[in-house]
């Protein structure tokens, strides 16, 4: 009987342990998380970004309803008010590239593609700039 209360006394001891690492573990992660919440001072950056994430919901939105001259619209309009705010030091920019590719195909009156193409570039730049303001990625996943 008594060997059966020592045990018993070691497993408890060792739950409680294992309970407190759990908690300050959790406490360090979040902790964590809170060091990675935007500055007060990107404040109108965050409005901006609000903004031309709904431009980019509207643009995909009507590549799904095939209103390619409005998708195009939108997504220029919102790549026009980011601006080169989403440029950070070091970053390898190649959205340029795309967005020339999509004036050529809008050219050529390829508007399906051409609408595909400028939402992908307001969808990365809108993530580098949620990246570079330490709130992640919008990654809208619509079908079109």
């Amino acid at each position: 009987m008594r060997g059966v209360a020592e045990n018993l006394s070691k497993l408890i001891g060792s739950l409680i342990i294992l309970v407190l690492i759990s908690s300050m573990s959790y406490k360090l992660q979040a902790k964590e998380c809170h060091n990675n919440e935007p500055k007060i001072f990107d404040q109108k950056r965050l409005n901006m970004l609000e903004k031309v994430k709904k431009k980019l919901y509207l643009a995909r939105e009507n590549i799904i309803s095939e209103c390619f001259d409005m998708s195009i619209k939108l997504s220029k309009e919102g790549i026009d008010v980011l601006g080169k705010n989403y440029l950070s030091d070091g970053m390898i920019d190649d959205t340029g590239m795309k967005f020339s590719l999509a004036r050529i195909e809008e050219k050529k009156n390829n508007l399906k593609l051409a609408a595909t193409i400028y939402s992908g570039v307001l969808e990365s730049r809108i993530n580098q700039l949620q990246i570079r303001l330490g709130n992640g990625n919008c990654n809208y996943n619509l079908r079109y």
